[in-house]
């Protein structure tokens, strides 16, 4: 069966209102098995405003198993500026299933009474937590990582943090670790080599850079590879790689003559930056060039729209023409060139359903007399 210990760490979680609290010091709990924990521990709560108020208290936790945590949700009173201590203790026991980090919250919820027409109402106005992490390591070497990024502009150091949980029950010296940098299609382009120590029971973050200089605009993927006492442990992140550019995904490539067409094109930004008063521009070659134009609009970083551009086909006859559609922005046209198929808007379809319409319509009514009238003898 696998060895747990288990460490205690205290944590302040702070929330933008008017309670503010004051957690009592951290403590580190180890046990090994065989044992078990009991710790008695306290949390301060002070009001802040000059009112008097009501604050609900109770444990939350969707990991941290709450019977574990000795303490009755109540409600509680608070004069202006006034500070209260709340003892309750943890029990754990011996074994944990697995290793890992395993919360519970003590939140304090500010309550008040409002008067309306229908009588009074309890509303919740605020809340604190103060957050306390049980973390259950592994008998040996134990590592945890995450890997997080975020998409640049071409050319920007790609920032990466890499975060490095030790849940084993000795330090790790000497991990060696290679951040590799990878394109869509899974190439490596380069890697970025690192070493660190990591403390027993410490939480780490490693702040690591790759030059993206002379990248091309688009997904990238980065896995953080580490080695340690014969032990292998892999992070893995996708960020992006952005350039001053709006890609054309789709298009339509038919439209009615003798219509006001809608004509649709999907599109992605390729910058980390909006973009802003960005057009959509349709040229038809049809002897001479008509052009269309979609509104005026703005494109959020990385994402992808719609957008819709009104063509005229009323002067248009039924062939194929040649044709570009492109996007205008910041001074700069990006577009590509296809065939424009435009077909003679077909009415008979429209006609056959009409018809047939009428003639179901027209036997179902039939029915609905001649069996009413055969009622009426009865």
């Amino acid at each position: 069966m696998k060895k747990l210990g288990v460490i205690l760490l205290v944590i302040v979680l702070c929330l933008p209102n008017v309670l503010s609290y004051a957690v009592s010091p951290g403590k580190t709990i180890v046990f090994f098995p065989g044992d078990t924990l009991y710790e008695e521990l306290s949390i301060s709560i002070r009001n802040d405003k000059g009112i008097a108020n009501e604050g609900e208290i109770y444990i939350f936790s969707k990991s941290f198993p709450e019977e574990y945590v000795n303490f009755d949700p109540i409600n509680v009173s608070f004069e202006p500026y006034e500070k209260k201590v709340f003892d309750f203790s943890v029990s754990i026991p011996k074994q944990f299933e697995e290793p890992g980090d395993y919360r519970f919250d003590f939140v304090t919820k500010e309550i008040f009474k409002a008067e309306e027409d229908s009588g009074a109402t309890i509303s919740v106005k605020t809340a604190v937590a103060g957050v306390f992490l049980v973390r259950v390591p592994a008998e040996g070497y134990f590592l945890k990582s995450s890997l997080e990024s975020r998409g640049v502009i071409s050319g920007e150091p790609v920032p990466f943090i890499l975060t490095l949980e030790n849940l084993g029950t000795y330090p790790i010296d000497n991990l060696q670790g290679v951040l590799e940098i990878s394109d869509e299609s899974g190439n490596v382009l380069d890697e970025v080599e690192f070493v660190h120590d990591l403390a027993l029971y410490s939480i780490d973050s490693l702040e690591l850079f790759w030059n993206s200089e002379g990248a091309r605009y688009g997904n990238y993927h980065a896995k953080a590879i580490m080695t340690f006492q014969g032990k292998e442990e892999i992070a893995e992140t996708d960020f992006k790689v952005g350039e001053m550019h709006i890609s054309i995904l789709e298009y339509d490539t038919t439209i009615n003559s003798g219509n006001i067409n809608k004509f649709k094109l999907k599109i992605r930004s390729d910058w980390g930056n909006q973009i802003n008063n960005a057009y959509a521009v349709l040229d038809v070659n049809s002897g001479n060039i008509q052009s269309f134009k979609s509104s005026n609009f703005n494109l959020d970083p990385w994402k992808e729209s719609e957008i819709i551009i009104y063509v005229d086909a009323q002067t248009l006859g039924k062939g194929e023409y040649p044709s570009k559609i492109g996007i205008m922005y910041e001074g700069i046209y990006d577009g590509e060139e296809f065939e424009l198929k435009v077909t003679s808007f077909d009415i008979l379809p429209i006609i056959v359903g009409g018809v047939i319409f009428l003639i179901v319509f027209g036997f179902g009514y039939l029915f609905l007399v001649i069996r009413k009238l055969k009622k009426e003898k009865k």
